[in-house]
Parts: C-alpha cells; sequence; structure tokens
C-alpha cells in the first residue's frame, strides 16, 4: 500500500515535481510540453497502472510529487483506482479526460480529482491547471466548464417555476431528508412543510416525493 505523505504546494520552488500518467504516447508527449518550463519538473512518466503503484508507493521518492496529470481512464472504477492511489500518496490529481461530456467530468470530480482538462486545450490553459492543482486549487478546462454550463441550462429550461423556498424544499428532498429533517433545517412546523411539498407535487406534475427527488436531480437543484 502507497504511503500518504504530506502535501507540499509550494509551486513558486522551480523543483517542484510532478508524475505523469498517460498510456496514450500523444497525450502523454502533450502533457509533458505543457509542463515546461519551469516551475515543474517532471519525476516519472507512467504508461501503466502497475508502473505507477510502483512510482507512488516507492519509499525513497523523493522530492515529493506535488501534482499528478493523468489521462483518466473511461471505466469509473479505474478512475476510481488510479485517484485512489494518488490521494493515498498525499498527491494532488489534475485529469486529462478524453470524453468530454458533462458526465464523465461530474464523475471524475465525484472520484476527487482537483481538476479537469483537455488533451485539445492548448499546452498554457493545461500548465495554468497545473499550477492551480498544485497550488490548492481547482480548475475546470474552459470547454467543460462552458458544456457544462450548457447542460445546466438545458435543465434548467425544463424547471417549473418555484419560488426560493419552493426550491429550497426540493433541494432538501433531493438529499434524501424526511418531512420532520426538513422541518428543522429551514425553521419550519411538518404541516407547513407537507402543505409546501403539496404544492410543489403539483407545481411540478410529480406523483410522489420519490419521482420529485429524481427530477431535482435532473433539474441540477441537488
Amino acid at each position: 500500500m502507497a504511503r500518504r505523505r504530506p502535501a507540499t504546494r509550494n509551486v513558486g520552488n522551480p523543483c517542484a515535481t510532478a508524475v505523469v500518467y498517460a498510456r496514450q504516447k500523444s497525450i502523454r508527449e502533450r502533457i509533458v510540453v505543457s509542463l515546461h518550463p519551469q516551475p515543474f519538473q517532471i519525476s516519472h512518466r507512467v504508461e501503466s497502472l502497475e508502473e505507477l503503484k510502483v512510482v507512488l508507493a516507492e519509499e525513497a521518492l523523493e522530492p515529493v510529487p506535488q501534482l499528478m496529470v493523468v489521462e483518466l481512464p473511461r471505466e469509473l472504477r479505474a478512475v476510481d483506482r488510479v485517484v485512489g492511489l494518488a490521494r493515498m500518496a498525499g498527491v494532488r490529481v489534475l485529469g486529462v479526460l478524453s470524453d468530454e461530456s458533462p458526465i464523465a467530468g461530474k464523475r471524475a470530480v465525484h472520484c476527487g480529482v482537483n481538476g479537469l482538462v483537455l488533451p485539445v486545450d492548448s499546452p498554457s490553459t493545461i500548465r495554468e491547471a497545473a499550477l492551480v492543482v498544485a497550488s490548492g486549487g481547482f480548475m475546470l478546462s474552459p470547454q467543460l466548464a462552458e458544456a457544462a454550463l450548457d447542460a445546466w441550462r438545458r435543465c434548467r429550461e425544463g424547471l417549473p417555476r418555484l419560488s426560493d423556498r419552493d426550491e429550497g424544499i426540493v433541494r432538501e428532498i433531493g438529499a434524501g431528508r424526511s418531512n420532520e429533517e426538513i422541518a428543522a433545517v429551514l425553521g419550519l412546523s411538518s404541516g407547513t412543510v407537507q402543505t409546501y411539498i403539496s404544492k410543489i407535487l403539483r407545481i411540478t406534475g410529480c406523483r410522489s416525493k420519490f419521482q420529485l427527488c429524481a427530477k431535482a436531480h435532473a433539474w441540477g437543484l441537488v
């Protein structure tokens, strides 16, 4: 098992190191080009998951990498494994996502990546994202951000007209809370919450809280 290392985020250090993991040679070379010149020094260029395990588990790996830039696999479990290895080693992750869909990006973020770029992004964009992620921040490729915004707009177009209070209750329902829990969170009585829910079900055309919960996710309220 890889040992956990303390996160180091002084990217002003010209010797800041990065590990590059990409199966495709073209993507690997693009990452390498993007991270040069300084402040990044690439300590390892990895082509397989087994090799990555060895690199991140190496006790004598010095200096400790501040960043790992990885070509993310298409399979969710594989993404989770790769990101998990980096997190266990205390290394922040910038993912290179070949699938531009918002769903793929959302899954990668849920797996724990600290930033996402595309292979078609300019070297300057990839390098900026690497600097942001290594410094403890989060950055999304402009193209991915635009795609996510478009998806959000499409979801919101199908959202019925609800008041701020209605939307707040829908969010709580989407989070799986009971009427009593919603009442406690929003400072209302259980009876008032039920009155709101009955009204919301009528407005949205939903037959149950379960259906409303599903639509809350589809509308992007959760």
